[in-house]
C-alpha cells in the first residue's frame, strides 16, 4: 500500500490481510491497454481478459520511449519518442513510474502544474532489493499466500509472497 511504501520503517505490527500483492501473468501492458480501452472506447486496445497479444489499434503504442509530450493549445497532444518520431493524438496515458516522473526524462510542455510537480516529488522513492527463487516444491501451507518475516526493531522485514506455479522437474 501507499502508506507502507511512503513509512521509513516497519515492524509485524504495520502489516494485515490488507497488504497483498496481485500478480498479473499479463504484465503490465495489461493495464495500460485496459485504460486505453477505458478511455478510446472498448476493445479499441484489445484489453480483454483471456487476450495477451499486443494491442492491434494504431492509436495504441505500447512499449516506446517518450522524451516529450506537448499539449497543444486548441487540444490535443504531440508526443515525441526517442527516435525522433512524432505522434498526434486527442490524448496521451502516461503509465510511467514514480521515479521516472522525478526526472526529467520525459519533457512536458508546458510544465506540469506546480501541485502536480509538488505531488510527484512529495513522494521518497525507496531502494528495495527484490530477490526471487524458485523452489522444487511448495512447503507452505495451501491457505497462505504470504510469510511475514518481521523483527521487532523497526526496519527489519522480509516479506515473502508465493508467485506462479510450482516447478516440476
Amino acid at each position: 500500500s501507499l502508506r507502507h511504501n511512503c513509512a521509513e520503517e516497519f515492524t509485524e505490527a504495520d502489516f494485515d490481510e490488507s497488504d497483498w500483492v496481485v500478480a498479473d501473468p499479463r504484465g503490465f501492458a495489461a493495464v495500460a491497454r485496459y485504460l486505453a480501452d477505458a478511455a478510446l472506447g472498448a476493445g479499441a486496445a484489445g484489453a480483454t481478459e483471456a487476450d495477451a497479444a499486443p494491442a492491434e489499434d494504431a492509436r495504441v503504442q505500447l512499449g516506446a520511449r517518450v522524451t516529450r509530450i506537448e499539449r497543444l493549445p486548441r487540444g490535443g497532444v504531440v508526443v515525441t519518442t526517442d527516435d525522433g518520431a512524432t505522434r498526434v493524438a486527442s490524448l496521451a496515458l502516461v503509465t510511467v513510474s514514480l521515479g521516472v516522473l522525478q526526472t526529467s526524462a520525459i519533457r512536458f510542455e508546458p510544465e506540469l502544474p506546480l501541485f502536480k510537480l509538488r505531488a510527484i516529488h512529495e513522494v521518497a522513492m525507496g531502494a528495495y532489493c527484490k530477490i526471487f527463487l524458485c523452489f522444487p516444491a511448495k512447503f507452505w501451507p495451501e491457505s497462505q499466500r504470504h510469510i511475514l518475516i518481521a523483527h521487532p526493531r523497526r526496519g527489519y522485514y522480509a516479506v515473502v509472497t508465493a508467485v506462479g506455479s510450482e516447478v516440476t522437474r
